[in-house]
């Protein structure tokens, strides 16, 4: 228990770094994404219900995860799109990988 005290500090300071790093790079990411769908791909983006970076909606929330990891995107054919889907659909699970392995972490 004594070490898990000593190391607390450091290994909430690697979390919370961990945290703003994903939202940092994550929001701008799927801001982008979601500006490319509603300017670009309007039919598409109201079919989602009009999906925005904090969806208060679970059922926003559960089409705009289908979307991306169906990889509906394709079928816009929107080169753009597909980038930022392709990182999305990698970032977001790894980054929740991350920081699920730091709180095992601090059970070591």
């Amino acid at each position: 228990m004594e070490s898990l005290s000593q190391d607390l500090p450091l290994k909430l300071m690697v979390l919370a770094l961990t945290v703003v790093a994903g939202v940092a790079i994550g929001v701008p990411v799927y801001r982008r994404f979601l500006g490319l769908l509603r300017d670009h791909h309007a039919a598409a983006y109201q079919a989602l219900g009009s999906p925005t970076i904090w969806n208060r909606s679970i059922v926003k929330s559960w089409k705009m995860q289908r979307f991306l990891y169906t990889k509906a995107s394709r079928h816009l054919g929107d080169p753009r799109l597909d980038r930022l889907s392709a990182f999305l659909r990698v970032f977001n699970p790894v980054l929740v990988l991350i920081v699920l392995a730091q709180m095992m972490w601090w059970l070591l």
